[in-house]
């Protein structure tokens, strides 16, 4: 596999690989779910089923406990999803805007 994390991203365990990600030990592991989560919210976002505003602002307040932390750790991740992915892009700055 070329690129492990859209090889085996499912756009219907998002919340489950952001628990993964608050629960891992280290770094690498960090960055690869990191990346799990982040194809994942690309998959789902680009399912061609429109999502309501409300429901993405929705995901975004129940992951961004996980996430947050996560892309100011891991900024290289955080990066190329938003140079690559504007979708991705796009919710990040949703999740990492809202209010604590």
């Amino acid at each position: 596999m070329q690129d492990w994390a859209i090889e085996v991203a499912d756009a219907h365990r998002i919340e489950e690989f952001s628990r993964a990600l608050s629960e891992a030990c280290d770094a690498g592991e960090r960055t690869c779910l990191l990346d799990l989560v982040l194809a994942s919210l690309d998959e789902w976002l680009a399912a061609g089923v429109p999502v309501p505003q409300s429901e993405v602002a929705a995901v975004a307040r129940r992951i961004r406990d996980e996430l947050g932390p996560a892309l100011h750790e891991l900024p290289d991740v955080a990066e190329y999803w938003g140079e690559h992915f504007p979708q991705v892009a796009d919710f990040m700055r949703t999740v990492l805007s809202l209010p604590r």
